[in-house]
């Protein structure tokens, strides 16, 4: 490649560069803010449920952002990361599910096993139950108090 050939198209790669560089560094178009609490069940701590908040879209936006979830540990306690990869939730309204149902493919299986039953009752696996709000300064009180009746 000659000198002036390369010359002529080093702005380009340039731009090029650039853009992927900027690209990269794009920061989310959604606020997040720490977001933990505590699931019980009949009173006592459930340990290995999936707490997941969907964010409710706001205003004029078309997209609400994504779901943030987190398993609870043998206190009931959960911690909130988001599917995206953020620490938290999404600032604003969600609708919540709980569930403790695990499953997994095998090897070799086309049909997916159950590691973990259904301990959490019927209501409670809706997003229609409960609902929560993270503010901007975030919520580690979070608390879902399930039933068994």
């Amino acid at each position: 490649m000659s000198h002036r050939l390369f010359a002529r198209r080093l702005p380009v790669i340039g731009l090029i560069g650039l853009t992927c560089i900027c690209l990269g560094c794009q920061r989310s178009p959604f606020e997040f803010a720490p977001a933990a609490g505590v699931v019980t069940l009949d009173g006592e701590p459930l340990a290995n449920a999936r707490v997941t908040l969907g964010p409710q879209r706001q205003g004029d936006s078309l997209v609400a952002g994504p779901d943030s979830s987190g398993v609870t540990d043998a206190e009931g306690r959960f911690i909130l990361t988001a599917l995206s990869g953020e620490t938290g939730a999404v600032v604003g309204s969600h609708k919540v599910r709980i569930s403790t149902l695990r499953t997994e493919f095998r090897e070799g299986s086309e049909a997916a096993v159950m590691t973990s039953p259904e301990r959490v009752p019927r209501k409670y696996r809706s997003r229609e139950r409960f609902t929560a709000t993270v503010p901007s300064g975030g919520r580690e009180d979070l608390l879902f108090e399930l039933t068994s009746d």
